[in-house]
């Protein structure tokens, strides 16, 4: 999901930027609030940011500039919000250039794929699996699944319009599936325990942070 640098043309990296810097603008908005209202907010949000870096600095490498990890974010979504998300993946990501993953040009696009379209559909399709009846363990893992699918959609769709390379959204969608399949199986089987293992041990913390 990292994108490096030459990856996508600078027009639509500046695009990107301005997206996702809209979006980390309303999520710092919504922390100053969340922090004045909730004691241990701050505290769950760092907790969140060390499990996104951690998952998402072991990587594969691909052959066309970018990488495969699970995403995290969807299980950030779910308790946070999606609009915090955003927020939280740009300081991972602007941590892990320290560890030359991704690129400052591309910033923009990363949080993107990694925070708004990840964060989002982990959200929705969470929310929407809950309306409809489902247990938290399968709520979790759809969540956690698609919304790691999605991410790499993204990153794919992100590499097709680029036309750098002049390849198709399938070839490279195509492409991150073999791998990124089994990882989004296990961050959905991660996400939905995980929610199953706080409703058993901390109930009272999906209820004050709104999760259903």
């Amino acid at each position: 999901m990292h994108l490096g640098d030459n990856t996508i043309p600078l027009t639509q990296a500046a695009v990107y930027g301005v997206v996702s810097g809209a979006a980390v603008a309303l999520g710092i908005r919504k922390y100053y609030k969340e922090t004045k209202e909730k004691l241990d907010y701050k505290i769950l949000c760092g907790i969140f940011t060390a499990f996104v870096f951690t998952v998402t600095i072991f990587e594969i490498p691909m052959p066309f500039g970018s990488t495969e990890h699970p995403a995290g974010t969807p299980l950030v979504s779910i308790f946070m919000g999606p609009l915090i998300t955003p927020f939280i993946s740009t300081i991972v990501l602007l941590l892990e250039l320290l560890f030359r993953e991704g690129a400052i040009i591309t910033l923009g696009a990363n949080v993107f794929s990694l925070g708004i379209v990840g964060g989002t559909v982990g959200w929705a399709v969470f929310k929407l699996s809950r309306k409809f009846g489902a247990g938290l363990l399968f709520a979790g893992f759809a969540a956690g699944f698609l919304g790691d699918i999605c991410v790499y959609a993204a990153t794919a769709a992100q590499l097709a319009l680029g036309q750098l390379q002049s390849k198709s959204f399938w070839f490279y969608f195509l492409a991150f599936v073999p791998g990124q399949i089994p990882l989004a199986v296990v961050e959905g089987i991660f996400t939905g325990l995980v929610l199953r293992f706080i409703y058993i041990r901390r109930p009272e913390m999906l209820r004050e942070f709104k999760v259903g």
